[in-house]
């Protein structure tokens, strides 16, 4: 009978770890996603374009750019 408490305890405990486990890999798995997607994205003209006028300053002719005084 103790046999049985141990075990159904042990069942109890795989069954939480499992359930854990179960809902990390979903996490990483949607982060995983997010990350495939930015790639993509960071390999098109679009990102490209928004990098050079954001992080470099650059301005196109058509842009309007405006100045801190």
């Amino acid at each position: 009978a103790a046999s049985d408490v141990y075990k159904r305890q042990t069942l109890a405990t795989i069954a939480e770890d499992t359930e854990k486990l179960e809902s990390e890999l979903d996490a990483l798995e949607v982060e995983e996603e997010r990350l495939e997607r930015m790639l993509e994205y960071m390999q098109t003209d679009e990102y490209l374009l928004q990098y050079a006028r954001e992080k470099l300053g650059y301005v196109f002719p058509d842009d309007i750019k405006f100045y801190d005084e």
